[in-house]
């Protein structure tokens, strides 16, 4: 999801880029409070600074989630709306 627009605008119209999204679909929700987890969307905020992938978020997701709201752009629930190129969705339900 977060390359598909990425790899879009790479080719630069020379072939149809179509995606398939076939990883969890995972959600900002807050951990349960009574556990020592950190949340999902702690994690991602520290993943997005070790991998360094700000430049492949997306000019729109970037635009919409600036500053310290950016590691949004990692997330489907955020980023699967702001995606322009078509794809198809497959989850799971176990």
């Amino acid at each position: 999801m977060l390359n598909l627009d990425y790899i879009s605008a790479m080719l630069a119209r020379k072939v149809q880029v179509r995606g398939i999204f076939d990883s969890a679909m995972w959600l900002d929700m807050n951990a349960f409070p009574s556990s020592k987890l950190t949340s999902l969307a702690e994690q991602t905020q520290k993943v997005l600074g070790f991998v360094m992938a700000h430049d492949h978020l997306g000019d729109k997701c970037v635009w919409k989630y600036l500053g310290s709201q950016r590691w949004k752009c990692l997330m489907g629930q955020y980023q699967e709306p702001l995606t322009t190129r078509p794809f198809s969705l497959s989850e799971s339900q176990v």
